[in-house]
């Protein structure tokens, strides 16, 4: 996550985007084209994988939501990171848009 990519190719765009030092991250947070009634998307810290609430709800398929927040970043080997779990009722899914907004040191 501290390198900018291009969502369309994955490519590095800005190297080192998020500088090191940096503790936390504001960010939108936008899915698009939900499938199924009942999903969620969590932002977590680092690459925790422990969802104890989710960071924004769908109920409906093709819906198009937004959420924004600030999370902290990972620290050690996990640096700079953070990681979204997407989950609901067996065949849930969306898209997701995750736009960094500023840090935090």
């Amino acid at each position: 996550m501290k390198n900018a990519i291009n969502p369309s190719t994955g490519a590095v765009t800005i190297t080192d985007a998020i500088p090191g030092g940096a503790r936390a991250v504001s960010y939108n947070l936008t899915i698009t084209g939900t499938v199924g009634s009942n999903g969620w998307v969590a932002v977590l810290p680092g690459t925790s994988t422990a969802v104890t609430a989710s960071t924004i709800n769908w109920y409906a398929s093709g819906q198009i939501l937004a959420n924004g927040g600030i999370i902290a970043l990972g620290t050690g080997a996990a640096e700079r990171q953070i990681t979204l779990v997407v989950g609901g009722l067996a065949g849930s899914s969306t898209n997701v848009i995750l736009d960094i907004t500023g840090y935090y040191e």
